[in-house]
């Protein structure tokens, strides 16, 4: 086997630049135009303010026969709730821009994504009244993953659950289709949460960067 040595090292090191330029600037995939994710994307442009009192026309647009709950719409990442959920509050947190797997993330998506993940988590944890969540990503057809689309699973456990469903991992488990008007009191329960933890940044010594690397708009 030949040495890894430093020209090789250098060499790999272009050939994944060269791949991601590439990524960067290619036209429209005929699977973003087919994805719903990017379809609720293109619906949802990033909010300058998060509310929890956005009006349901606007937080809810009709998509594909299908209202999306919004409860997310930065620059970089959305979230809303999943359309059949496992458990009441099932939310699902994805890039706003098409990438496959999470190997495909650009680093500045991938902080954002992470940056949010605790704080939506806390949002939905108050907001359904539950300690107990699943949070789960799945990579590819072997591994669960339905939507070519990264997207994280938040999802509550709540008590009268566990008994029925105490088999249940990395996010399997019977769904049912999301109620429309049930949806649309938990997205505002949870966006309400989502304010109040950006409320509370607002007091941290964190704040700053928060805005600067994750809230601020590409140029």
């Amino acid at each position: 086997m030949p040495a890894y040595t430093t020209s090789t090292a250098k060499r790999s090191r272009r050939s994944r630049a060269s791949a991601h330029s590439r990524h960067s600037s290619r036209p429209l995939h005929t699977d973003e135009e087919d994805c719903p994710f990017c379809a609720i994307s293109r619906s949802n442009p990033p909010r300058s303010q998060i509310s929890p009192y956005t009006a349901p026309s606007t937080a809810s647009p009709t998509h594909n026969r299908e209202t999306t709950h919004m409860i997310l719409s930065t620059p970089q990442v959305i979230g809303f709730l999943d359309i059949m959920p496992l458990s009441p509050g099932h939310v699902l947190l994805t890039p706003r821009h098409h990438a496959e797997k999470i190997m495909d993330l650009t680093p500045e998506e991938g902080a954002s994504l992470g940056a949010w993940l605790p704080i939506i988590t806390r949002a939905v944890s108050r907001a359904m009244q539950v300690d107990d969540l699943n949070v789960v990503q799945n990579n590819g057809a072997r591994a669960s993953q339905v939507v070519k689309h990264v997207h994280y699973h938040i999802i509550p456990r709540p008590e009268s659950h566990t008994a029925s469903r105490a088999w249940t991992m990395f996010g399997k488990g019977q769904r049912s289709d999301l109620d429309d008007d049930e949806a649309a009191l938990i997205a505002a329960r949870i966006r309400q949460e989502i304010a109040w933890e950006m409320e509370r940044m607002g007091n941290s010594t964190d704040a700053p960067v928060f805005r600067t690397t994750v809230l601020a708009p590409k140029l």
